[in-house]
């Protein structure tokens, strides 16, 4: 039998996903009545921390398939660079983490280096909605963007430092807890 030679994660923050059976506190659109259950993004719920996020995703997928890994899609779509860096960061410290486990993780790869065109719908819908990756292709000539120098230093040197990466991300402060949930 074929096997691969490297399993591939694509992981967002939205990709750890919460289903309660508590629909009255969730908005309509987030409740499937045949199924019996509301889905959510796991980060909207009051969850341990160690529940979501790149380190138990990539931990799963090597005692799975024992297969080398490559984080192939470390992006976070929003406008703010520093929650950008976050992302990418905790993405670079979970497959260190995982090394020093045994684990075989072989790259971290910054996604969208020049950037996504309707990605915020999935590409379900043409609006024209670019969003800039690593380089922001709009103008005559690529120019970096603020997750070059992050990208640049973890490449050249496997580290870096920026005193956003001092905080947590939004997946990780109290507000991102869904109002309805903090009261249940």
């Amino acid at each position: 039998e074929a096997c691969p030679d490297l399993i591939g994660v694509n992981h967002y923050v939205t990709s750890d996903r919460f289903l309660d059976h508590r629909q009255h506190l969730y908005s309509p659109h987030l409740r499937d009545p045949a199924r019996g259950y509301a889905d959510t993004e796991a980060v909207r719920a009051v969850l341990p921390p160690e529940a979501t996020g790149w380190a138990p995703r990539l931990r799963e997928a090597w005692r799975r398939y024992h297969l080398p890994i490559a984080v192939t899609e470390a992006h976070l779509g929003c406008a703010d660079p520093d929650e950008q860096r976050r992302w990418l960061m905790q993405a670079w410290e979970a497959a260190g983490e995982l090394r020093s486990e045994g684990a075989d993780i072989r790259a971290v790869t910054a996604w969208a280096l020049f950037g996504l065109i309707d990605w915020n719908t999935l590409l379900r819908e043409r609006r024209g909605h670019y969003e800039p990756g690593v380089f922001d292709i709009r103008g005559t000539l690529p120019h970096r963007t603020p997750l070059a120098e992050m990208v640049e230093s973890l490449a050249r040197t496997g580290s870096y430092a920026h005193p956003a990466l001092l905080g947590p991300g939004w997946w990780q402060r109290d507000e991102r807890v869904a109002t309805a949930l903090r009261r249940a």
